[in-house]
């Protein structure tokens, strides 16, 4: 580079918000026309007047993205949580797979300023941080953690180190909490990543009469030497680190959800690019049918779990809401093997009645 060429090079410390559309690909596909003249609507009435506002440059947009330069890191805070909320508020009444919900990162740091446009290493991590986030939700650098605790009306998640493509050193990354205010105590810290291949037991307080058999079933498994290290978590909230996995199982567990979308947001938050989500669970018809929902205790307790049936569709908007693929999907039905084993786990042979009946079913998600 000649001398009269580095005399030209504009350098200025800003904060650089990149944002995109989850599903953006999904949703042109099922209506071009109407998804490009939604996202005009919400750059007209919601996203331009917040960039304004807060004293934001749109330094650029794509197809399914947007890069905003803003002077204060306060006010790009500020600024992508307003409008994260008021795409929640806009999207209320929208069915799941019509929604259009952005991904937004955000990171202070030095950046090259050239013909309108801005290129360095700032920008580059706030489009990584962007790939972190949920959809709906926003990431931030822990330097910019550090510049506005107390300062925005919202909480944080520290999920730790993570390490994202093509930045050398690992990066500490915090999830905006968007539903909760800033927290006053001490922000729990991430889960380490463990060095060798684990098994994550995910227990879930279910049941009905304040009977949880999550301690019940981790004995058990201990006895059966299931797992050598454990992490007991919330499995719509683990605490473990993102994008850290190239695989997420889940055996039999969702059916005890409300809310399918938590489940698989965060499992897509756990895998890496190119990773798998595996689902393993009771078939609709099985959980409308045959799957028994109450059980005695070795002390005599009755238990009953609750069961919330979930069709295919439901599993396909929430999967594809959190920004995942569907690659396969198969479905068992009740034979001689499953009957023999209702009867050596019961007593009796429980689901002889629905032989040849589906009674579960097994989906693999990917992850761009």
């Amino acid at each position: 580079m000649r001398d009269t060429d580095r005399e030209r090079v504009e350098r200025r410390l800003a904060a650089i918000l990149a944002a995109d559309v989850a599903g953006y690909s999904r949703l042109m596909e099922a209506d071009e026309e109407g998804t490009l003249a939604a996202l005009r609507a919400i750059r007209r009435e919601l996203g331009d007047p917040k960039i304004a506002e807060h004293r934001g440059r749109i330094v650029k947009t794509t197809g399914d993205g947007l890069l905003v330069e803003f002077a204060s890191v306060v006010d790009a805070v500020r600024c992508a949580v307003e409008v994260q909320r008021g795409m929640a508020e806009r999207n209320a009444g929208v069915p799941e797979a019509r929604r259009i919900e952005f991904r937004i990162g955000i990171h202070q740091g030095d950046i090259i300023a050239e013909d309108g446009d801005i290129f360095g290493d700032g920008v580059n991590l706030a489009a990584r941080l962007e790939g972190l986030a949920d959809p709906g939700g926003i990431c931030v650098s822990d330097r910019v953690h550090a510049d506005v605790v107390g300062k925005v009306d919202v909480g944080f998640e520290d999920l730790g180190e993570q390490q994202v493509k093509n930045i050398s050193r690992p990066v500490r990354v915090f999830r905006a909490q968007l539903g909760t205010p800033w927290p006053t105590g001490d922000l729990k810290p991430a889960l380490p990543l463990p060095d060798k291949p684990s098994l994550a037991v995910l227990p879930f307080q279910n049941l009905t009469g304040d009977v949880d058999t999550s301690a019940m079933m981790l004995e058990r498994a201990a006895t059966k030497c299931i797992y050598d290290r454990l992490i007991c978590a919330d499995i719509t909230a683990t605490g473990l680190g993102a994008t850290c996995y190239d695989l997420a199982i889940s055996s039999f567990a969702v059916c005890h959800l409300d809310d399918l979308y938590r489940f698989y947001g965060e499992a897509a938050r756990l895998i890496r690019p190119r990773g798998r989500v595996v689902l393993v669970d009771y078939h609709p018809f099985m959980l409308l049918k045959g799957v028994p929902t109450h059980f005695n205790a070795p002390s005599g307790e009755p238990i009953a779990i609750a069961n919330v049936v979930h069709l295919f569709g439901d599993h396909a908007a929430a999967g594809h809401r959190a920004g995942l693929d569907l690659l396969e999907l198969r479905e068992q039905l009740v034979d001689a093997e499953w009957v023999d084993q209702n009867r050596r786990l019961f007593g009796e042979p429980r689901l002889a009645s629905h032989m040849g009946h589906p009674v579960s079913f097994a989906m693999v998600w990917a992850r761009d």
